[in-house]
């Protein structure tokens, strides 16, 4: 059953009653990437948590990015008597499984965090509905065209299931408004912001019409590194807050532009409150407590109209922890 959990009630209630651990607890979480704003916001939520629970957080990102295999081979790395137990962000629902049933096997516990894994020996996933915020971008973004506009899709690189998630469910729901026309979902995006702007500024280039006329409203795009490119590409072209944009997670960059309303909406996921909770379940878990199977976290539409709000504001900009040691 779904549940949204929020970060400090629930970490309130449950440090209250947490039991008192014999000996400091390892726990190494494996991302999909180095160096990704969301993964590298999920890596500050799982430190504060270490820090407030008292435990040792290892970061441990594959030897390459965004490559399934390269994270299978860091899991079963970790498969060795130092370490208590394992927070991973699967690639791959089906290559992932054997090093994680090989972990169960040695008493490793495994959290799963954001898409799943065809599997039933992990402990539980902690997970934002990335679908649904697509859905909520494309409802807001057809409520702010009025019904009516022409939209562009700059799609994440290939390896981002949560990035594959937000734009399928982003088009699904736009394709259920008939006035409103998709008009390019075919043009890709670099893994860097500054990679993305040359496929953003290229994207925008097609959509002249001969007379030079931009024939584009809006556009939409699944990450944070894309988003940006995509806001710096309609700065070049002087487009900001002209063309609507529609993006994913947040950076200063991304905040400032929706403050300015250059930006029309961001989806914030709440990775924080995801490592926040992978680190304090493996704990109540490791000290004997049931767990839950699966958490579900909330999904905010951020706009420059409730960007004050609480729930938005601690998520827009949240703090940053040191990083963890490797």
């Amino acid at each position: 059953m779904k549940r949204c959990i929020h970060l400090f009630a629930w970490a309130v209630a449950w440090l209250s009653a947490a039991p008192t651990l014999g000996e400091r607890l390892n726990i190494a979480v494996v991302p999909p990437a180095a160096n990704d704003p969301y993964w590298a916001a999920v890596r500050d939520g799982a430190m504060q948590a270490a820090t407030e629970l008292g435990v040792t957080l290892a970061w441990r990102p594959p030897g390459r990015d965004n490559d399934p295999q390269a994270q299978a081979s860091e899991v079963d790395r970790l498969r060795v008597p130092s370490i208590s137990g394992i927070i991973l962000a699967p690639l791959d629902e089906v290559l992932l499984r054997p090093p994680v049933r090989r972990a169960a096997e040695e008493g490793i516990p495994v959290i799963i965090v954001g898409t799943g894994l065809r599997s039933r020996e992990y402990v539980s996933h902690i997970a934002d509905d990335h679908e649904l915020g697509g859905r909520l971008a494309a409802e807001h973004l057809a409520r702010s065209l009025g019904g009516r506009g022409r939209v562009a899709v700059l799609r994440c690189p290939p390896g981002s299931p949560i990035a594959a998630a937000r734009e399928r469910g982003f088009i699904a729901a736009l394709a259920a408004v008939p006035t409103v026309q998709l008009v390019d979902t075919a043009t890709v995006a670099g893994t860097t912001a500054e990679g993305s702007l040359e496929a953003a500024a290229r994207l925008l280039a097609q959509r002249r019409d001969p007379d030079g006329a931009l024939a584009l409203d809006a556009v939409f795009c699944a990450s944070g590194p894309v988003s940006t490119g995509m806001l710096w590409a309609l700065h070049d072209a002087g487009l900001a807050g002209k063309v609507r944009l529609v993006g994913s997670d947040t950076s200063e960059d991304l905040a400032v532009a929706l403050g300015k309303r250059q930006i029309d909406a961001l989806i914030l996921e709440g990775p924080v409150r995801v490592g926040y909770l992978a680190v304090a379940t493996m704990v109540r878990y490791l000290s004997g407590e049931r767990v839950e199977r699966r958490l579900e976290t909330s999904v905010v539409l951020a706009t420059p109209d409730n960007l004050t709000e609480p729930e938005v504001a601690s998520q827009l900009l949240p703090p940053v922890a040191a990083p963890p040691a490797p």
